[in-house]
Formats: C-alpha cells, structure tokens, sequence
C-alpha cells in the first residue's frame, strides 16, 4: 500500500488526536471548506423542507388534575413495584396518591385510552390522510401498533411527585381540536376513576349487602313459621301461657284448700251429711276440682294441650331470636363497609381546565434547520476522515 497515501497516522498528534486542519491541508483548503459548506447547507435546506412540507403543524392543549380520596397503606407488592419512588413521598396516604397518579398516566398511554378517546372526539378522522412527518408518523392504512405510536406522539402524560398532579397534553392540527383532545383525556381518566369506584363497591359492599338480605330473608322465614304455628294451634305465647295458667291452678287449689278446711270444721262441729252449708262446701270442692282438671288439661294430656307444642314454639322462637340477631350483625357489617368504602372512594379534581392554545409547538422551524445543519456538517467531516484514512480521492 502506498504510504505517501495513507498515512492516516501521520495526521494524529501524539496524544492520538486528529487534527482538522492536516484534514483540510491534505485535500486542500478550497476543496474541503466547499465540502463543508455544502453538505452544511444541504442539511439546513433538509432541514427547512422538513418543516415546511413534511412535518406536521401542531397545537398543544394542557390540564392539570389531581387523584383525591382513598386512604391506607400500600400492600408490599405495591410499594415493591413502586421501588425507588416509595422512598420520595413516604407511606400512608402519599403512597396512595402516588400509585393513583402513576395509575392515570399508565392508563393514559393504553389502547384502551386511545379507543375511548376516540370514540369521543373521532381522533383519527382530525388527520385525514395520515401523517408523513417521521416524528409523527401516520400511515393512511394504519394498523393499531400505528395508531398507537401516533397516538402516543401526540398524548404527553406526566405525574410530578412534588405536587402529586397529572399533567396532561394532547395535540392537534387546530387549537379546537387540541382543547377538545384534552378534555376527552380528562372525561377518560374521570371515567376510569369511577369504574375504579364501581370496582371497590362491588368487592367491598357486594358481599355485605348479600349477607345482610339473606339475614332479613332468614328471619321472615322464621317469622312465618311461628305465625303458621300460632294459626295452627290457636295458641300465641304457649310460654306464657303455661304461666298463666299456672298461676290459675294455684289460686283455685288455695281455694280448693279454704274449701276443705271449711268441710272439716263442719265435720268435727257435727254437722249432717245432708245439712245445706255441708252440702254447699262439698259443692265448691267439686266444682274448683272440675276447674283445676280442666286447667290441667290445658297444659297437659292432649294433642292440643299447650305442652305438646311448647316444644315447636320454642324452636320457632329461637329462630326468630336468631335471624334478628343475624339481621343485626350484618346490618352493622354492611355500616362498616359503607364506611370503608368511603375510605377508599377516589375522585378526579380538574385544577387546570384544557386550555385553548394561539401558537403552534411544532414544527420548530429553526430547530430543524440547525439540527439539518449540524448533521450536514457531521456527515461530511466524518466523510472528510474516511477518504483520508482509505486513500480516496
């Protein structure tokens, strides 16, 4: 190989640096700077047909909202996939909004987003034709990966840990369309907060209003069984009316007794079998025994006597007894859910309002023309050095 030609090496100092200007000596001064100058150019004029032709016209609309309600601490796993993050903000309720906010901006990147958002504003129907802009690219048989990266090049969504607010930005060709892109992002996100409510509800209180008309159907179960029973055997309160009866037997025998003692005292003062008090003192023993008999045989010694259904009556009452104290319990368990669930309940709060934007963010023109610049430039130096370092003329 011709060493007069590639002496690549010749053109590093010692420390193994090149030097531009051996570069431009040994293709000469002209040549190179000419070079430079129109691949720099070049680049601008890419640059600037880039933004006046390719790149898509956009406005920004902003909101800011913030995820309130909903109080506790974070499960292990939860904190765990949080990693770094949990250890900015703490435990507790901070932890709650952090995972509520990051929840948002997660579900704001979705697909399921994206189809929500436009069924509400017809999204895709605001760039008709598509987009060739590389930065924002649109085929016009767009698949749903396209439509996504589309979607994800105009929906910018951030959670700042130090304010604990979502930030979020749509964009479109118009300043209506912006603001209506926005305000489609904030009802989607608000949506998603109440099925997120719907959910807990449902797992929370679902359970517990299902025990507590299962309570209340158990004790109209028991409820009507008694009353059938009360129908049944014409008895109300078998219990109480044992007692009652009870006591009736016991006032007609203190009678029966007053009765007797009368007879006796007849008796030893002489008195006739056939004497009229004699008789009347063996006719009131008569008639309190007839009554006591049939007093006792209310109680007892038939089919319908009130101790052949005491038995019933007081499984039937402690049903009721039971079902009412069933009832209670789960009506104080369905209060503490309720509770709970207000505890966990979350809301979405609209700080900012979408904004209706008056200049476009994109395309900055400059930029593209001094980034078009700065790549020209790049380009034809490490051409510059290519040529060198192989021989090419």
């Amino acid at each position: 190989m011709n060493s007069s030609r590639f002496d690549f090496v010749n053109r590093m100092d010692p420390a193994g640096r090149f030097h531009p200007t051996k570069i431009i000596a040994h293709f000469g001064r002209s040549r190179a700077t000419s070079i430079l100058i129109a691949c720099t150019a070049i680049g601008a004029v890419v640059g600037l047909l880039y933004a006046l032709v390719l790149a898509l016209t956009l406005y920004s609309s902003s909101a800011t909202v913030v995820v309130r309600g909903g109080t506790g601490e974070l499960s292990a796993s939860a904190a765990a996939s949080l990693g770094r993050r949990s250890s900015i903000v703490g435990t507790g309720g901070d932890m709650v909004a952090l995972l509520d906010g990051f929840l948002i901006q997660e579900y704001l990147r979705s697909p399921d987003a994206m189809r929500e958002v436009d069924k509400r504003v017809d999204l895709f129907a605001m760039f008709p034709g598509g987009s060739a802009d590389p930065f924002h690219p649109l085929p016009a048989d767009a698949s749903p990966e396209d439509r996504l990266k589309f979607y994800g090049s105009i929906v910018t969504v951030r959670y700042s840990l130090t304010r604990q607010t979502v930030e979020i930005e749509g964009r479109a060709r118009r300043p209506d369309q912006a603001a209506r892109i926005t305000q489609a992002l904030v009802e989607v996100s608000e949506a998603f907060i109440n099925r997120y409510n719907a959910r807990v509800r449902r797992d929370v209180l679902s359970s517990a209003e299902a025990e507590v008309t299962a309570a209340e159907d158990r004790q109209r179960t028991a409820q009507a069984a008694i009353r059938s029973l009360r129908n049944t055997t014409g008895h109300l309160d078998p219990a109480r009316e044992s007692e009652r009866i009870g006591a009736v037997i016991q006032q007609l025998e203190v009678q029966r007794a007053s009765a007797a003692a009368e007879q006796q005292a007849l008796m030893a003062l002489g008195a006739p079998a056939g004497s009229p008090r004699r008789a009347e003192a063996e006719a009131r023993i008569a008639a309190l025994d007839r009554f006591i008999a049939t007093e006792r045989s209310s109680l007892a010694g038939s089919a319908s006597a009130i101790s052949s259904n005491l038995s019933a009556f007081e499984n039937a009452s402690s049903d009721v007894t039971a079902a009412q104290e069933d009832v209670t319990e789960a009506r104080s368990a369905l209060s503490n859910a309720r509770a709970n669930f207000v505890r966990q309940q979350r809301y979405l709060l609209t700080i900012a309002s979408p904004s209706v934007p008056t200049k476009t963010v994109w395309p900055h023109t400059w930029l593209a023309i001094l980034a078009g610049a700065a790549i020209g430039l790049a380009a034809s130096m490490i051409w510059l050095l290519f040529t060198r370092a192989f021989g090419v003329d």
